[in-house]
């Protein structure tokens, strides 16, 4: 295993999980600090400095979900028994039944029954059956959807006449929400960036209170699973799945993260498909993150056709 950590081509071989048949994934990747292409060996070489690896990804990418296999694989051998993977596709209720799950006590077949997964689950597959062989933990870090509901129908003081019991499952309450310029890209894909001509007496598209709601607590108890995690787990890191608007700019849960860890240190990893992949202008991408990953957008389009 150690070997394969020296170097991850541009162009890869993948066996998918979902599908027992071989695919050609096509990336490049981007050293921001750096000002470089790379391969996904500087990437685990970079985390050694930090505590949180965010890879934000297009949850459609069959490329981006490879990726995350691979660099689970690596990083546990760089970093074997001081790592943990995190997952915004599981919530926080069901704790217990994946560690049940990854301890060996119960079948794959209630484990998927129980853990409510998402409809692609098969891409994410991976990623915890190598958890499970390997005894690598895994932190189900979402809130749960039926409060992130509540919060988008009623508000954030709902959440306050919850349960204790129910709390568990949140970020300490109240939670800060959605500002300045994370706010402002919020807005603008809510309202598909929609702005009246000057003349034009339309009103401007605004975006609803709950959807600030709704993405703050989202973000704010992903925030909090890996800094109860780090906090319990000193020396050890995080490497932390989710969608990429959940962490690109260093916005979203890498703010709520510094509010509950101060002096964490995060690396955030910006993956999406783009059709300049080959000869990318990274100019116009390195605000993403650390590490940019551009993936080829016709390999996604092309298992959506099958």
């Amino acid at each position: 295993m150690k070997s394969f950590v020296a170097c991850l081509p541009i162009t890869v071989w993948v066996l998918w999980a979902g599908a027992e048949t071989h695919a050609q994934a096509s990336f490049s990747i981007y050293d921001v600090r750096e000002g470089k292409a790379v391969t996904a060996a500087a990437i685990v070489r970079a985390a050694a400095n930090f505590d949180a690896v965010f890879f934000g990804e297009e949850h459609d990418d069959p490329t981006a979900h490879a990726l995350e296999h691979q660099l689970v694989v690596m990083l546990d051998s760089a970093y074997a028994f001081r790592m943990a993977v995190g997952m915004e596709m599981f919530e926080r209720d069901v704790q217990e039944v994946m560690d049940e799950y990854l301890g060996g006590f119960i079948l794959e077949k209630h484990f998927t029954d129980a853990t409510r997964p998402w409809s692609n689950y098969r891409d994410y597959r991976p990623v915890v059956e190598y958890a499970r062989a390997a005894g690598l933990p895994v932190v189900c870090s979402n809130a749960p959807r039926r409060y992130t509901n509540l919060a988008v129908r009623m508000g954030m003081d709902a959440l306050q006449e919850l349960p204790r019991a129910s709390k568990r499952y949140l970020a300490p309450l109240p939670c800060d929400t959605a500002a300045g310029l994370y706010y402002r890209k919020l807005e603008q894909v809510m309202t598909h960036g929609f702005t009246p001509p000057p003349d034009s007496a339309q009103p401007a598209m605004t975006m609803p209170p709950g959807i600030v709601y709704g993405q703050s607590l989202w973000d704010a108890t992903m925030a909090w699973s890996v800094a109860a995690y780090l906090k319990a787990h000193k020396g050890h890191k995080v490497f932390h799945l989710n969608g990429r608007f959940h962490s690109d700019e260093h916005f979203g849960i890498v703010i709520q993260l510094k509010m509950y860890m101060k002096k964490a240190r995060v690396l955030v990893i910006s993956c999406y498909p783009s059709e300049d992949w080959q000869a990318p202008d990274w100019e116009a991408h390195k605000a993403n993150g650390d590490f940019v990953i551009l993936t080829d957008p016709a390999f996604r389009e092309a298992e959506e056709e099958e």
